[in-house]
């Protein structure tokens, strides 16, 4: 039996086109409203239902007693505008007793407070969550219909939701947002030794989205600038080194060691058998005198690169 509410490829196919017509990416949560708000506006999608890398659970309801790591994907129920409305987002930090997490439609990031299995905190979420799920469950409303079901069946639905989203290679994703790879823009070579050279001289690992800021401006949507930026990146693991996490990238340079032939002399240099010259300032190595410096322990000391 097909799950009424279970991506499909027609549903797959309608978020592609929806990419391609707004050029923006899209969070789990609002593609899970979104998915939630067919089912209930159209009944249930027959076509062939898509099927995830994984049948094991990727994204849970936030509870402060369980165990969390960082990377997990957690739906959490916010208090907003009087009731619980659900969020996805992922674990980011771990503290002593807090969990830190990126939610979807959060500019910064939230800490929830941990709690021993049993307890009256504990049990108080619990409760607060089961309330505003019955409180919902009679209305008439089609966006409270939503959220409830987010709530009530938010595991099973993003879950599948993300599986299927990871098994599509029509997607790209960059902190918990979705993007089209059709839409993706090739990155100037020059731009990318530009942010190369930039990130030599950085002070710490700047983001994805810091280092847009230093590409020149150009007449394409941000999130194709964006994510194009980030594909890019990814593509030339001899450049740049990701030395955050998935959950937030952050770069850095890959050491460039250029060749011999590339190398320019800064000084002279003897050598401490023959005492010969062996260089001078603003000479060109061949393969043999490289190598001799090599052997001598000067190369490094005395060479020097064009940008």
């Amino acid at each position: 039996m097909i799950d009424a509410v279970a991506p499909t490829d027609a549903g797959l196919g309608r978020t592609s086109e929806r990419m391609h017509e707004t050029s923006q990416a899209y969070d789990l949560t609002t593609l899970a409203r979104r998915l939630i708000r067919e089912r209930l506006l159209r009944g249930p999608d027959l076509s062939l239902a898509v099927r995830s890398l994984t049948d094991d659970p990727r994204v849970r309801l936030w509870d402060p007693a369980a165990d969390w790591q960082v990377g997990d994907h957690v739906i959490v129920a916010r208090n907003l505008e009087g009731g619980l409305k659900p969020f996805v987002g992922q674990v980011v930090a771990l503290g002593t007793d807090t969990v830190t997490m990126r939610l979807d439609g959060c500019i910064n990031l939230v800490s929830y407070e941990k709690a021993v299995a049993g307890s009256e905190k504990a049990r108080t979420w619990h409760l607060a969550v089961r309330a505003a799920i019955e409180g919902l469950r009679d209305t008439a409303d089609l966006d409270e219909q939503v959220e409830r079901i987010l709530l009530e069946r938010g595991e099973s639905i993003v879950s599948r939701l993300l599986g299927a989203l990871q098994a599509d290679g029509r997607f790209i994703s960059l902190c918990g947002r979705w993007f089209l790879r059709d839409l993706l823009q090739p990155v100037p070579e020059a731009d990318l030794k530009g942010i190369h050279k930039q990130l030599r001289a950085a002070m710490a690992p700047p983001s994805t989205e810091e280092i847009l800021t230093w590409l020149p401006a150009v007449e394409l949507p941000e999130d194709v600038r964006l994510f194009s930026l980030y594909e890019a990146l990814l593509a030339h693991p001899e450049l740049f080194r990701n030395v955050g996490d998935a959950t937030q990238p952050r770069w850095a340079a890959v050491p460039f060691v250029p060749e011999w032939n590339e190398a320019r002399t800064t000084c002279y240099a003897y050598d401490p058998e023959t005492y010969e010259i062996l260089i001078e300032p603003g000479q060109r190595l061949t393969k043999g005198l490289a190598m001799r410096l090599q052997q001598l322990g000067l190369y490094e000391k005395v060479v020097t690169f064009d940008d």
